[in-house]
């Protein structure tokens, strides 16, 4: 499974890099760069965090889920469904912040175990937060350096609208993963 994701990711940035450099010349609803630092970001940071950490079992959970997230955020550019379906930035903002929260959790398992249920969710969903608004500061830096225009931020709502979705997803990742643990430990008992 380790192996496919890796295989699926490196597919997928030679297709983005290919279209960035003109190439290829896949037309889509924004930008090959920002697709290109996403898909490179989510790799890089997937392989260091959880790579590093020499935990395979969550690396195999980690890879798969970000390879979906941005093949449906490519996906969405490519086939122009976010400009054709009004509800797909929302449920891919959804998704993101689900896999975001999921993938953070992993990461902070163990750390976050000390904390009580409500403050592992206000953790894991203000982390989420954090790096969703990182995601929309990176929007903002690519259309002011690289385009020169406004392409892929979109206005002061559609940003808000963004970030909710993110909190969104991971509100709901976190109330699956806290009712399963307590299912978990009143099983245990």
């Amino acid at each position: 499974m380790i192996l496919i994701a890796r295989i699926l990711f490196l597919i997928l940035i030679a297709f983005e890099l290919l279209n960035g450099f003109g190439v290829l010349r896949v037309p889509l609803d924004f930008s090959w760069f920002g697709l290109i630092v996403t898909s490179g970001v989510a790799w890089a940071s997937i392989e260091l965090l959880f790579g590093k950490a020499g935990n395979e079992k969550k690396l195999r959970i980690a890879l798969p889920m970000a390879v979906m997230a941005v093949l449906l955020d490519m996906a969405g550019d490519v086939f122009r469904l976010y400009s054709r379906i009004i509800w797909y930035d929302r449920a891919l903002h959804v998704i993101g912040g689900a896999a975001v929260a999921y993938l953070v959790y992993l990461l902070a398992e163990r750390a976050l175990s000390a904390l009580r249920p409500g403050m592992r969710a206000l953790v894991v969903v203000g982390a989420t937060s954090l790096l969703g608004t990182a995601y929309e500061v990176e929007e903002w830096l690519e259309d002011a350096w690289v385009h020169g225009q406004m392409l892929r931020l979109g206005d002061g709502p559609d940003t808000a609208d963004d970030l909710l979705m993110n909190i969104i997803g991971a509100g709901i990742v976190m109330a699956i993963v806290l009712f399963y643990e307590a299912r978990k430990k009143k099983h245990e008992k």
